[in-house]
């Protein structure tokens, strides 16, 4: 079956272009990437002069190239960031180090390409499509998922054992059990890095849904079924690695926002480079932990901890040789015995890049993951982590901790990763949200508001005008809802809603905070009642309105929102909740509120109170001649869940 592995490497690319052509955009650019890194081959097409093709390039090429046929404005819009400059350095490095060791330009120049292929590409995608909170969520989501579409694939594995990659693809050698039972790897070429996946991914799941995020899934409730099925397969991939990372990673993220404390996650980013500053001039003497190990845990798992401690030091004595720019590709910066034989092992993807690119190499990845968390770290206070505008990318920074902390351990090179990487720059650059303030040069200046609030200006000053500028922004959503221009109108409130947020961050004024909500819930109510939804709509109506309703409890108003986007995620009886408490606050009874009644009694089984309310919402809504489409459908959803 190894014919596979160039067949669907190659065909990656065209479809690719299928899914842009076929599917919303970013849902295409998310199932080109996850799609590919769980089931493309890890392996890659031998080509002269160029770089392996692997799944890396293959998702890579594919979605830039459908980005230059089907969204050449995303392109066009790109504008450069001060971040980018450690990526640039990392892959300049190669040419550096062949021309130290007088290997010459052309070999240079094919270490250049290697980098920019295995990790600028990457990078590039997320810089460009993952622009925004929103957007970064997605990609999370889409990582979230990846993770539950391997749920039977693993199970399979841990009854079986992992054959599927020889089976499929005819690669792959023995995987051996671990803790009584096979450790699945899927088409992860080992299943350390499936451990890995999965963790990320739960952790991942468990940040959204706490942060009320992720609440349901295909109907379901995603904290009740879907979130325990994953956290359970995450154990039983027997990465007590990765799980550990995976517990570290919750806590700290738990606790950064219960204490409002950067500490913690500091301390996860500066793990990295502590390491490498403690090891490189063998400052630590390893032998008491591997003697603890040994005398409290696991003999076995302390030898094989001193024994990749032992070959980091051989390779480390052989890099500091070279110390600035490394020994360059080749194997040139491993270890040889006397008759040529290769005697080094190198495990952390750390030790490989300090013996190829030396300290210039090492230092410039090291700061192309951990500058930007630092820069997030610095910009936003923990407390604010857990809002919905900075979940995503609160989630990202983890996962840079917790995956430079495994490049310590192993070398596994995984451009989801790097991809999301690209999108807390992108989300960086943006700012808080007043960097989009300049796409209101349509208003008035007939030029429209684009898709999202993209641009390259810098950030508002002063509450009053940021404020200022919200009230414009929400004029200008409900004139363009009036007009049908739904898309302007979505681009526009959420503008609107972005710089509220970002002022009331920074002012804590009482009528700045209800100006705030008010407009979350106007978003909220837009998103549910659209005629075009986008793929998330429903979820991110339900957080906002989540928001406005615990921000103030005593407004009906929030309570009828909130209803009505559980009601469209299938939360029945908390949608039922919903509207009894806002009636208990002596708000007068809506035909939505009928609406909402009916529908979710029906699909609780409840058919003689959901007939009831039924009718009352026919009967108000004959009254009322109200036009709403978002009406019309739960009145018809009401219908057809009662006749059914």
């Amino acid at each position: 079956m190894y014919f596979l592995v160039p067949v669907t490497l190659i065909a990656w690319i065209p479809f690719c272009l299928v899914l842009f052509a076929v599917i919303p955009r970013r849902q295409a650019v998310v199932i080109g990437i996850i799609a590919a890194w769980l089931f493309l081959p890890p392996s890659g097409i031998s080509i002269a002069g160029l770089p392996d093709y692997g799944k890396g390039s293959a998702f890579s090429y594919g979605i830039l190239l459908g980005t230059l046929l089907f969204m050449p404005d995303r392109i066009l819009q790109f504008r450069p960031h001060w971040l980018d400059v450690m990526m640039i350095c990392h892959c300049v490095c190669p040419m550096a180090s062949s021309l130290t060791n007088g290997l010459g330009a052309y070999d240079g120049t094919s270490g250049c390409v290697a980098s920019v292929i295995t990790w600028a590409f990457p990078y590039l995608v997320g810089r460009i499509h993952f622009n925004d909170e929103r957007s970064l969520r997605d990609l999370l989501i889409g990582i979230v998922v990846g993770g539950l579409v391997y749920v039977p694939f693993c199970l399979y594995e841990m009854r079986m054992s992992p054959t599927l990659l020889t089976t499929v693809y005819g690669i792959g050698g023995f995987s051996g059990e671990r803790l009584g039972g096979w450790r699945p790897r899927v088409f992860f070429p080992d299943g350390l890095e499936l451990g890995m996946w999965m963790s990320i991914s739960s952790l991942s799941a468990v940040w959204l849904w706490q942060r009320r995020v992720l609440t349901s899934m295909a109907g379901y409730s995603f904290g009740s079924f879907i979130l325990p099925v994953l956290l359970i397969i995450t154990v039983l991939c027997r990465s007590s690695g990765a799980l550990l990372l995976l517990m570290t990673g919750l806590a700290i993220l738990w606790l950064s926002v219960r204490f409002n404390s950067r500490l913690l996650m500091l301390s996860l980013l500066s793990v990295p480079i502590l390491y490498v500053a403690i090891r490189v001039p063998n400052l630590w003497d390893y032998g008491g932990l591997v003697s603890f190990l040994t005398n409290n845990f696991s003999p076995a798992r302390a030898q094989s901890l001193e024994f990749r401690f032992q070959n980091e030091d051989i390779l480390i004595n052989k890099a500091v040789q070279q110390p600035i720019f490394g020994w360059a590709g080749w194997g040139r910066s491993r270890v040889f015995d006397a008759n040529g034989k290769d005697i080094s092992i190198t495990d952390g993807l750390w030790i490989i890049l300090l013996g190829q690119g030396g300290m210039v190499g090492l230092a410039s990845f090291l700061a192309i993951f951990l500058l930007p968390a630092l820069v997030f770290l610095g910009r936003y206070q923990p407390k604010r982590w857990a809002e919905p505008a900075l979940a995503a990318q609160s989630a990202v920074v983890c996962i840079i901790g917790i995956y430079m902390i495994d490049c310590l351990l192993n070398g596994f090179v995984n451009s989801v990763y790097v991809v999301a990487l690209g999108g807390l720059v992108s989300c960086l650059q943006r700012g808080p949200a007043s960097d989009a303030a300049h796409t209101l040069r349509g208003v008035g200046g007939g030029n429209g508001i684009g898709d999202d609030c993209d641009g390259d200006v810098r950030p508002l000053g002063g509450g009053r005008r940021e404020g200022g500028l919200a009230d414009r922004y929400i004029e200008l959503a409900r004139n363009s809802r009036r007009s049908g221009s739904y898309k302007n109108a979505g681009s526009a409130w959420r503008c609107a809603y972005e710089l509220l947020v970002s002022q009331s961050a920074a002012d804590d004024d009482a009528e700045l905070s209800r100006r705030r909500f008010d407009c979350a819930n106007d978003l909220a109510w837009f998103l549910l009642s659209r005629p075009d939804p986008e793929p998330g709509d429903r979820v991110e109506a339900v957080d906002l309105a989540r928001q406005a309703t615990q921000a103030n409890p005593e407004n009906p108003t929030y309570w009828n929102t909130l209803a009505a986007a559980l009601c469209r995620v299938g939360d029945d009886q908390a949608a039922i909740d919903s509207i009894e408490r806002g009636l208990a606050l002596n708000a007068a009874p809506s035909s939505f509120d009928f609406a909402v009644l009916a529908l979710a009694h029906a699909r609780l089984g409840r058919r003689e109170q959901a007939a009831q309310w039924l009718a009352e919402a026919r009967e108000w809504r004959k009254r009322s001649q109200v036009a709403s489409t978002l009406l019309d459908e739960l009145i018809e959803e009401s219908q057809t869940a009662l006749a059914s």
